[in-house]
């Protein structure tokens, strides 16, 4: 008799068991098909990642504030020029990429060609190979402007989309899909280049004019392979040293 009680209850909680994955289920089907277009969640959720990743972002656009500070500070800063370069500048890069060119950037400063080298060259070592097609720039606007000691510095962000193809040796396509990602491109402006870090030292373009070596210690006056007095160049102009995707 007591074993027949145990066995009922155990049927009476097996039931109970079933009935609440059951409607638990049903609430799940019932809300992915309602907001995610699909009775499969983990599709939905998929699909809705996807759409996101390929929306245009938003990007930090203070451009009618840092602007007017800007041109007080210098009055022949063009904007619109400037934009257009930074664009023009930012398709090569994702061009140079793709085809593991660093040629493709055309009139950069020493500073961005050195990090697009760089940055080739570690794809070519992780034997792998992005590709960046389609490139549509939506928004480009001002995002920051900042003076430190020696240096002013603008940083620039741009709404990009295109389809981005991701191969590594050996294994299928990690990502071919559609993409719309925020790059942040830094123009800078050194005044005084001994007050400014190494962090910027290739953005003077600094050459002994005897022997042609490149002197990457920012302050130095005298070329360390033959002794040449030298002069930094690139300083009291705008150039364009760095180009960044957006970290999320």
């Amino acid at each position: 008799m007591f074993t027949n009680i145990l066995l009922l209850i155990g049927i009476i909680v097996g039931i109970g068991v079933i009935g609440t994955v059951a409607y638990v289920s049903f609430r799940v089907r019932s809300f992915s098909r309602k907001y995610l277009g699909t009775d499969d969640i983990v599709e939905g959720i998929k699909n809705q990642q996807e759409i996101y990743d390929s929306t245009p972002k938003d990007v930090s656009s203070l451009t009618r504030l840092e602007l007017p500070r800007i041109e007080r500070d210098f009055p022949e800063f063009n904007w619109s020029q400037w934009k257009q370069i930074c664009e023009t500048r930012l398709k090569q890069y994702l061009e140079a990429k793709s085809s593991k060119n660093a040629a493709l950037l055309k009139d950069a400063a020493d500073g961005l060609k050195e990090q697009l080298r760089n940055e080739i060259e570690s794809a070519v070592n992780a034997e792998t190979e992005e590709k960046y097609e389609q490139v549509t720039i939506h928004q480009t606007e001002i995002a920051k402007y900042d003076k430190k000691p020696g240096l002013c510095r603008i940083k620039v962000e741009a709404s990009v989309q295109y389809f981005h193809t991701l191969i590594r040796k050996g294994r299928t396509n990690l990502d071919n899909k559609i993409e719309s990602n925020i790059y942040v491109l830094e123009l800078v402006y050194i005044q005084d280049p001994s007050l400014v870090g190494n962090e910027y030292a290739t953005a003077i373009g600094t050459n002994c004019p005897n022997c042609g070596a490149p002197v990457k210690i920012l302050g130095n006056k005298i070329c360390p392979y033959c002794g040449t007095g030298i002069e930094p160049i690139n300083i009291k102009v705008w150039q364009l040293h760095r180009i960044e995707k957006e970290k999320y």
